[in-house]
């Protein structure tokens, strides 16, 4: 092969290489711009997750308060056939297979969606919570002063 020879094929190898180079080159860069834009799609999607993360615990939150409430004024309801005290009603069989049914649905429905310990609170107990005992005295009528007034 002759000097010419040689230095046609290494010049048309180069030639082949820094094509090449040229589309890694264009490649890195779309890859680089996809990638950036990965990343800030990403950024968003955890920035959505914990927002969705920390609605979801509030929700949690709310629930519970609901079956706390659910239990409260099931509990305060089977106090009109269980209680020995002021709250004990003449009830009909009707009337007290309602409040019965309502204790059992409570309790089903707090157990199947998670809070067995409510449940179980439903089933065991009757009684009158704190906030329902601040609503009975409010509304209970004022007592006047016997004071003189001027």
């Amino acid at each position: 092969m002759s000097d010419y020879q040689a230095v046609k094929e290494m010049y048309n190898r180069q030639y082949d290489i820094n094509g090449l180079l040229e589309h890694s080159e264009a490649c890195v860069s779309t890859l680089t711009a996809e990638n950036n834009s990965l990343s800030r799609a990403i950024a968003n999607q955890a920035k959505t997750i914990q927002e969705l993360q920390e609605q979801a615990t509030k929700l949690q939150e709310t629930l519970r308060g609901a079956y706390e409430s659910l239990t409260n004024v099931t509990k305060a309801i089977g106090m009109l056939k269980y209680s020995e005290g002021d709250y004990k009603a003449s009830l009909t069989e009707q009337q007290s297979r309602l409040i019965d049914a309502i204790a059992k649905y409570s309790e089903r429905w707090a157990s199947l969606d998670g809070y067995p310990d409510l449940a179980e609170d439903i089933k065991t107990h009757i009684g009158i919570s704190n906030g329902i005992k601040d609503e009975i005295k409010e509304l209970m009528p004022k007592k006047r002063s016997r004071g003189m007034s001027l």
